[in-house]
């Protein structure tokens, strides 16, 4: 099968881009060789120079070598004009050829020359494919360096945002301290009040014991008096059977004392009526658990499965949130979720097991992605402990605090939407995550109270 080649010309103005780009490389390139490549030339000029004067030369030597043997052969004929011609003629062949032999040397030294210049350019090239691999490392290590470069941004830009949080937990909790010191005031005056109450409440328990315990010891006397009024009338039925007459009949006397026993007993106490209970069948008590082990470093505050069961959390007074993988029966330590300032309080997941959120003695909320296991997300504005935090369908979490108050949060505007005064401390929280439209928190006064949301 053919491959077809797609053939693109290319416009004038990229041909020119093109040209200038081969020119300005070729000037580049050439620079450091410009004076040595001048200088080579120089010499192959001169080369060539003292070659055609060799040549030049080598000719004269020939035509004066050919006149002076002529002139040797014509000599017995000829006179002393012919001789001191010969004579010039040999100090002409013999100045030629020391000529001649400079001009050897001198094309010697161009030659040592020009083998000197191209060893220099050899090198000179060598030194340029050094420098151009060096130049390439040098680029590589540039990306590398810009890869890295790119990921530290990435790094600074996290711990940006999670200074930024910081700095946020950190602004809440000065509210909180300075609301806190309010509290303990008010606190350590109604703290006053209390033990005042609770003293005068225990002085007057004192006195109800106190009379119990008269009404007691009365019973305690009637009953002997009973028994021996008893004992006492049993031995006049027997003296008076012995006698034959029965004219003694205490049984009034007996029922003014259980009169009298009631009403003392009915001033202090309630009576008991007999209730039928429900019989239990069978009990069954766990002496031994199937597995255990230390999972945290203080006491463990929460615990909490996720939907599937898959996943179990932990939380403890170590400040730390631990993700098991659960299989078995048994739990592997996947992960542990940092980030709180205080104890963990209450756990919980979203239906689909992919984030976790957790409330804490610091009076904030965080949120976890299961996934990549960081902290999104704190959700501070309660000026207590947050006991109990719960996740709700469209993205938002209800949580409830010893500040007596309940607080909506919505997750992608990352703010408190609602706040719900409630008039006693939350100690726990119930949603239908699946429709979202009924909360149940229990409270420190004995109640539990319904909210609908909507």
């Amino acid at each position: 099968m053919a491959t077809e080649v797609l053939k693109i010309r290319p416009s004038g103005a990229d041909t020119q881009r093109v040209l200038v780009a081969l020119r300005e490389r070729t000037i580049r390139e050439s620079q450091p060789y410009k004076e040595l490549i001048t200088s080579h030339a120089k010499l192959i000029e001169s080369n060539d120079t003292l070659r055609r004067k060799q040549r030049e030369l080598e000719l004269d030597v020939n035509d004066l070598q050919q006149n002076l043997t002529n002139l040797t052969v014509d000599s017995p004929i000829r006179g002393k004009a012919d001789s001191r011609k010969e004579a010039s003629l040999q100090q002409r062949l013999m100045a030629v050829k020391e000529e001649m032999n400079q001009a050897i040397s001198r094309e010697k030294e161009s030659l040592n020359k020009v083998v000197q210049s191209r060893d220099e350019v050899d090198r000179m090239k060598a030194e340029q494919d050094t420098r151009e691999q060096e130049l390439t490392r040098l680029r590589e290590n540039k990306q590398d360096l810009q890869d890295k470069l790119r990921l530290r941004e990435i790094e600074r830009e996290e711990v940006s945002r999670i200074n930024q949080t910081m700095n946020d937990e950190y602004q809440a909790l000065q509210m909180t301290c300075t609301s806190l010191e309010d509290k303990l005031r008010q606190l350590q005056k109604d703290n006053q009040d209390l033990i005042t109450r609770w003293m005068d409440v225990k002085s007057r328990d004192a006195d109800r014991i106190n009379t119990m315990n008269e009404t007691e010891n009365k019973m305690r006397s009637l009953a002997q008096e009973n028994e021996l009024l008893k004992s006492s009338l049993d031995r006049s039925q027997a003296v008076s059977r012995s006698n034959g007459s029965n004219e003694y009949k205490p049984q009034n006397f007996l029922e003014n004392i259980k009169v009298r026993a009631f009403s003392i007993s009915s001033k202090s106490m309630t009576p008991v009526t007999q209730l039928e209970m429900p019989l239990c069948q069978a009990a069954f008590v766990p002496v031994k658990p199937s597995y255990k082990w230390d999972a945290h470093d203080g006491c463990v505050t929460a615990i909490q499965f996720s939907p599937t069961g898959h996943l179990m959390a932990t939380g403890g007074d170590d400040k730390h949130v631990k993700l098991w993988d659960v299989a078995e029966g048994r739990a592997q330590l996947r992960s542990t979720l940092r980030g709180a300032n205080a104890g963990i309080l209450c756990i919980d997941f979203d239906s689909q097991e992919k984030h976790l959120i957790a409330s804490s003695a610091d009076f904030a909320c965080r949120y976890w992605s299961t996934a990549d296991l960081r902290l999104k997300l704190s959700l501070t504005g309660h000026t207590n402990k947050a006991m109990a935090v719960r996740f709700m369908p469209d993205s938002k979490v209800i949580s409830g605090s010893h500040d007596r108050t309940l607080k909506l949060w919505d997750l992608r505007s990352r703010a408190c939407i609602r706040t719900i005064f409630v008039g006693s401390s939350c100690n726990d929280l119930v949603t239908g995550e699946s429709s979202g439209n009924s909360i149940i928190s229990g409270h420190a006064d004995k109640k539990i109270r319904f909210w609908d949301p909507r």
